[in-house]
């Protein structure tokens, strides 16, 4: 029996992975390839993915941490609030009615539902909440004030310009605006809500096309049964506007008969009233 001679085979060194064994028998003449047995891919497979799970597991562990810590420290409590374009509602009120509170944390600040609060308080249009650097609170809003005062059995009515009810008083004491007279209301609104009426929406209009200067000084705004519009003023006047036909053209000339009564100093109490029904011909009446 001859020997059998062990032949080693390389490949290339840069394709090789592993040599290989050949025994070459002289009997039979062929060439016997003894593989090396590979590492199963499986239990690969298995460590990979108990170590994708492992992180995950360690991410949200360490999320949940993070999310009590920012809920629970103090470092992040509001230290102040701020507010900005009030000018008849009071500060501390916007703040009350947004429901947030200093000292409270940060993050937890629902500043959509404060929003919604201050935007249901009828004098508030507009209202816009956010998150400042250094645990502030900005609050921001547009105000919808009162335009006047309608006369109804309940009581007077501040009405805003686009005929929302405000508020609901028994008493005109220290009233800085004027006072709407011939609407009749059937029935209220609630608060907040569209005052549907044909006679209030035009003594609205009269009341939204005049400056400051002349809505401060009127007191009294009557809407007749035909539609025509007398204005009292502060001095006891009798403006008679006519109805609404280019009343904005009719409310300056207004503005400015007043002011030239006032500098050429006539007696008011001897003025019947002033028509400026007629465009380019106002009328002060004088007394007999």
């Amino acid at each position: 029996m001859k020997r059998q001679d062990k032949i080693i085979i390389l490949n290339d060194y840069k394709n090789a992975e592993e040599p290989k064994q050949e025994f070459v028998s002289e009997k039979q003449g062929k060439t016997t390839v003894k593989k090396r047995p590979q590492k199963s891919k499986k239990k690969s497979k298995i460590k990979i993915k108990w170590k994708k799970l492992g992180s995950t597991f360690f991410a949200v562990v360490l999320a949940f941490v993070l999310i009590y810590w920012l809920g629970s420290s103090p470092l992040f409590n509001i230290s102040a609030i701020t507010v900005q374009g009030n000018e008849t509602v009071a500060t501390e009120k916007i703040i009350r009615l947004s429901e947030i509170e200093i000292g409270s944390n940060f993050f937890a600040a629902k500043v959509k539902k404060a929003e919604e609060n201050l935007e249901y308080y009828p004098f508030i249009e507009q209202a816009e909440v956010k998150r400042k650097l250094f645990n502030k609170i900005a609050i921001v809003v547009k105000e919808r004030p009162a335009i006047g005062y309608v006369v109804t059995p309940d009581g007077y009515i501040q009405v805003s310009a686009d005929a929302r009810m405000l508020a609901v008083q028994q008493t005109l004491n220290n009233y800085n605006l004027p006072v709407i007279s011939g609407v009749d209301l059937d029935e209220l609104t609630s608060l907040g809500g569209v005052i549907e009426n044909k006679k209030l929406q035009q003594a609205l209009k009269v009341l939204s096309s005049c400056d400051k200067e002349l809505l401060n000084n009127l007191a009294e705004l009557n809407v007749s049964q035909n539609g025509e519009i007398v204005a009292y003023t502060n001095q006891k006047l009798e403006v008679r506007l006519g109805d609404m036909d280019n009343v904005e053209k009719r409310l300056a000339d207004l503005n400015d008969i007043i002011r030239e009564i006032m500098e050429q100093k006539i007696p008011l109490d001897e003025i019947q009233y002033i028509d400026v029904r007629y465009a380019g011909v106002p009328v002060i009446k004088m007394k007999d």
